[in-house]
């Protein structure tokens, strides 16, 4: 039986591919924004080069995640990467913290479009290598925002944005529902339905946030976020064509979450892939009264810092 109980891994690693911090997770990418604020605060408070790299990777079962206790030793981020490739992992985010913290500089939201490397290296305040040891980069009062994702559905009608908290699901939910109900409706228009994935500080989208609960208090109040926020995001889904028709609308109806993969039936599954589900059935799970390696910290100079979880 899979488990999706921490089955994302953070990753913070330098240019020789010597892991400096692993920590797995099962907060997806509210986590990895945490991660990366407290490694970003880290690295500035202790003085340690920024010129490495952090990667976000959802594995689809918990338990390929490979064990952090090994996270120190020469080769583990290679084994990473053989056991996205034979598990079907997934390497969501990949950011250069250098960058990470010249986009908190110019007010730019890492992880975007607009934070991507080639694009901050044409800019003609990006900074050389020898310009960052001469003005002792980053600054030491930087400050590091909290910035959250979000989903976004975006339909000829417009865009809603919705948070990732209980209610915000729910409204998200219900938004989905409605589109169901309504499939059939000339007043909907038809085309494209795409799921987006946002990332922003909360203050500054806090008015385009959940809208459906103040819209059925106030049914002229405005429903849809700014399409501009788009831009701030990567596009999870899109295969949803809207136009009324009934293969339109069963599709709709028998939809995943943004992100997660359909359910394959054992009748269309290859010999290969049988044996690695049975495998996964059989093989030993994280076991009554064992400990879990969930973080491995160890930044140049440092003695490592290691946190494990009993699992009863």
């Amino acid at each position: 039986m899979k488990t999706r109980e921490h089955s994302d891994l953070y990753l913070t690693y330098d240019s020789y591919k010597n892991v400096l911090h692993a920590t797995r997770s099962s907060n997806g990418t509210d986590g990895f924004l945490r991660y990366l604020h407290d490694d970003a605060e880290h690295i500035i408070r202790e003085g340690h080069n920024p010129n490495v790299w952090v990667s976000y990777v959802h594995f689809h079962d918990g338990g390929d995640v490979p064990d952090l206790r090994e996270a120190g030793r020469h080769g583990f981020f290679d084994r990473v990467l053989d056991t996205i490739r034979r598990s079907g992992g997934e390497c969501r985010y990949t950011a250069n913290m250098r960058d990470v913290l010249f986009c908190i500089e110019q007010d730019i939201v890492p992880l975007t479009p607009a934070a991507e490397r080639t694009l901050l290296m044409a800019r003609p305040d990006y900074p050389a290598l020898e310009e960052e040891m001469a003005r002792s980069y980053p600054r030491q009062n930087a400050v590091i925002p909290e910035y959250r994702s979000y989903d976004a559905l975006e339909s000829r009608q417009g865009v809603m944005l919705f948070s990732r908290t209980t209610e915000g699901q729910r409204q998200r939910r219900e938004y989905e529902h409605r589109l169901e109900l309504n499939f059939y409706n000339p007043a909907q228009p038809g085309g494209p339905l795409r799921y987006w994935e946002i990332i922003a500080v909360p203050d500054r989208v806090a008015e385009m946030v959940d809208r459906l609960s103040v819209q059925e208090h106030d049914p002229q109040a405005q429903l849809y976020a700014d399409a501009h926020i788009l831009g701030q995001g990567r596009i999870l889904q899109e295969f949803y064509d809207m136009t009324a028709n009934a293969v339109n609308y069963d599709i709709f109806r028998r939809r995943t979450q943004p992100g997660q993969r359909a359910v394959q039936p054992l009748s269309e599954m290859t010999v290969g892939q049988l044996w690695k589900h049975i495998t996964h059935m059989t093989r030993p799970r994280f076991g009554q009264q064992t400990a879990l390696c969930v973080d491995r910290k160890q930044f140049p100079g440092e003695q490592p810092d290691i946190t494990c979880k009993i699992r009863r």
